[in-house]
């Protein structure tokens, strides 16, 4: 079995709000991940 790895690179200058679309399109996978971890407890 073999995990998927997500590479991402968010260039801008300092203070270019970068962390809100890093968020964005992060959100999906935590909730995928969260959904997981309370499945396996």
């Amino acid at each position: 079995m073999e995990s998927p790895i997500l590479y991402m690179a968010l260039i801008g200058r300092p203070g270019a709000n970068k962390g809100h679309p890093l968020s964005f399109a992060m959100k999906p996978f935590l909730d995928y991940d969260y959904q997981q971890n309370q499945e396996f407890e």
